[in-house]
């Protein structure tokens, strides 16, 4: 069982939080490819602060295209589950480099935070259809460690702007 004070009170946040955050959704879920992101939709563009992909790296900004996508899981907060690839291409507009991975299907859960949308953690596998329903209630079971992780995230990118104001 996950110790969610142990992970807040562990130092190098937020690192540590997304961290153990990949490593229960590797042992509950499974995954090929795991990110976290945060969401601009003034700017539409969402940006990557965890990610255990090398093509896909921590710090990117991503173009959003305006899509029912948007509207579903930034907007209204409901996970979206795409079986294979051709679910997934009217929504990614890097489609192409998931295909090329191998990646087959992809599920998104949004993560809510005092009411809001404040993130997605975002898997990918390279099994078609692998997100079944069973998969997606043990990813239901992490989202309090998943909001744990944005809430650091978010807390420590204050301290820096203020920091930097300072």
């Amino acid at each position: 069982m996950l110790d969610l004070g142990m992970i807040a009170a562990a130092r190098g946040q937020p690192e540590t939080a997304l961290a153990a955050l990949a490593d229960a959704y590797r042992a509950e879920v499974g995954f090929d490819m795991l990110s976290v992101m945060v969401y601009d939709l003034e700017n539409m563009r969402a940006r990557r602060i965890y990610s255990t992909s090398d093509t896909h790296p921590a710090g990117q900004f991503k173009s959003l295209l305006m899509s029912d996508w948007i509207v579903q899981v930034v907007k209204c907060g409901e996970m979206f589950i795409a079986d294979c690839p051709a679910d997934f291409k009217a929504h990614y507009i890097d489609w192409k480099i998931l295909e090329q991975m191998g990646l087959q299907s992809a599920a998104n859960f949004p993560v809510r935070i005092n009411g809001s949308v404040a993130g997605t953690v975002n898997l990918q596998s390279t099994q078609w259809a692998y997100f079944t329903p069973t998969r997606c209630s043990a990813a239901a079971s992490l989202h309090g460690l998943a909001a744990l992780a944005l809430l650091l995230h978010a807390d420590c990118e204050r301290a820096m702007l203020q920091s930097a104001m300072t």
